[in-house]
């Protein structure tokens, strides 16, 4: 989606409340942040929209 990204989303193994829909700079911001968050090395996981900052919802995965 071309929207402003909010820097808030959902993140887990299975999302069950898909809203379907992530601003492009939030799935990059994901990303980046990602290859320095030990908690998602190799591991598969789900990003939608939500309301956890990115860096928090990284942690808890």
């Amino acid at each position: 989606m071309d929207k402003p990204g909010i820097g808030k989303v959902e993140a887990g193994p299975s999302i069950l409340n898909d809203k379907g829909e992530i601003p492009k700079e939030d799935i990059a911001s994901v990303l980046v942040k990602a290859l320095d968050t030990e908690e998602v090395f190799n591991k598969t996981f789900h990003v939608t929209s939500g309301e956890i900052l990115i860096d928090e919802a990284l942690q808890r995965l």
